[in-house]
């Protein structure tokens, strides 16, 4: 598999932030056009911000982690539900850091906050700040 390009935002533009990326931009011409695949790549911190909520859930209502990562792709249609022998499945979609940019993961992480809050009863402001506090 070919490394990925990865690119720096400056204030004048894209500058090529690792070995393969120096080497292609180095083969384009000035006034040359080139596409580049617009993603951003994940926030480890950000992760980090979503299992912390997911504790703090898990912590609140006897479930796992890992069950309440399951149950918040439920809540947001993170998956799809299938009928197998005459009950209802839900088979998750993956949210690891080869499914999702950070793009795609913000969006994912804010749509598990208001699921989050629905099912908590409370106010995003206040699961903000008790999730900011114990991350």
């Amino acid at each position: 598999m070919k490394p990925p390009q990865i690119y720096v935002r400056r204030l004048h533009g894209f500058v090529p932030a690792n070995e393969e990326s120096q080497a292609f931009f180095e083969r384009i011409a000035l006034g040359d056009l080139v596409t580049l695949d617009g993603k951003r790549p994940r926030s480890l911190p950000h992760l980090r911000k979503y299992w912390a909520m997911c504790a703090m859930i898990a912590e609140n209502t006897g479930f796992s982690s890992e069950n309440v990562h399951s149950l918040l792709k439920q809540l947001i249609g993170h998956g799809c539900w299938i009928e197998i022998r005459g009950r209802a499945r839900f088979l998750e979609r993956p949210t690891n850091f080869n499914a999702m940019d950070q793009i795609e993961f913000e969006k994912y992480y804010n749509r598990c906050v208001n699921a989050a809050c629905a099912w908590m009863g409370v106010a995003e402001p206040d699961l903000a700040d008790k999730i900011a506090v114990g991350f």
